[in-house]
């Protein structure tokens, strides 16, 4: 890529104008939109459950991105004095979707990261079996419901049961410690976000999956946890709240939220494509100008060891 065009994609990228980060955030969801599309129309077969997963996740990240496009122009609340609609941003409820986007992304990444694939398998296996463990758990008694969940029930503890076996069968399970085996196989119920480092294991937390994927920018530092203050309506939530449209806190965190936005749904359709050959056809299907988007937003928030064409 030329130094005059990516000077000008640098200048798109870390605009100051949130109009333009507005349209940064739809062009970048209407690529991730069309590269599901052309992925359907060319081949509608995953070869792994992994990847089928991992296609369903970036369809959610894409659902949380439209659903964010309906909130980034404000929305109207009722004047009850003058009887008619006034505008507020609403940088609260669009970190939350944030929160959830970004969680999706990181558990895509989670299990397609690993230096092997065998291992990538095995944590996908571990994040389905710590679902189906969990809704195992839930007791559900509404008379017209609880036949077919019933029958949900059963179908997820034969799932289950393969599930482990798998688990416990890999190489992974079986090269552990014999006092780190009983107590992974506890930890397996409370917790999916597992590495594996020889003979031990490591839980891991969603900060420490937000430190893996390979980010150069500090504005990243401790995001998951600032996410998390609106997602669970902390004290520090409502202090800002007290200020926020006194001190246009309001239109600095909208843009805030539109360059994060904007980040992960690149990198996660970046990865999306590196990570299964049959996305390579969709990606072909792009003009240029979407893939030096696609590909300089990578670089720029991580490097060009993720991109699909290389942009130095």
């Amino acid at each position: 890529m030329k130094e005059e065009q990516k000077i000008k994609l640098l200048e798109r990228v870390a605009s100051e104008n949130t109009e333009i980060q507005k349209e940064n955030f739809q062009t970048l969801l209407f690529i991730l939109n069309s590269i599901h599309y052309n992925r359907q129309k060319t081949r509608d077969a995953f070869i792994s459950e992994r990847l089928h997963d991992s296609n369903l996740l970036l369809q959610k990240v894409m659902l949380n991105g439209y659903s964010m496009i309906k909130l980034i122009s404000g929305i109207q609340i009722p004047n009850i004095e003058f009887k008619n609609f006034v505008i507020f941003n609403d940088p609260i409820t669009l970190n939350t979707i944030l929160r959830s986007l970004l969680e999706t992304y990181l558990t895509f990444h989670h299990f397609n990261s690993a230096n092997l694939e065998s291992e990538n398998e095995i944590r996908h296996k571990i994040w389905s079996y710590y679902g189906l463990y969990n809704r195992a758990k839930i007791k559900i008694n509404t008379p017209s419901l609880a036949d077919r969940y019933k029958i949900v029930k059963e179908n997820d503890a034969k799932d289950m049961e393969q599930l482990l076996s798998e688990i416990k069968n890999s190489e992974f399970f079986i090269k552990l410690h014999d006092d780190k085996k009983g107590s992974f196989l506890k930890d397996l119920q409370r917790n999916w976000k597992i590495k594996f480092n020889d003979k031990t294991y490591k839980q891991l937390s969603y900060q420490d999956l937000l430190n893996s994927i390979g980010l150069r920018i500090e504005f990243y530092e401790n995001q998951y946890n600032y996410l998390s203050w609106a997602t669970h309506t902390t004290s520090i939530l409502i202090y800002q709240l007290r200020q926020m449209y006194d001190s246009n806190w309001d239109k600095l965190e909208l843009h805030n939220c539109l360059i994060k936005g904007c980040s992960l749904i690149a990198m996660a359709t970046v990865d999306l494509i590196s990570n299964d050959a049959d996305y390579s056809p969709s990606y072909e299907l792009l003009n240029q100008e979407h893939k030096d988007f696609l590909n300089f937003y990578s670089y720029h928030f991580r490097s060009d060891n993720f991109t699909i064409d290389k942009v130095d």
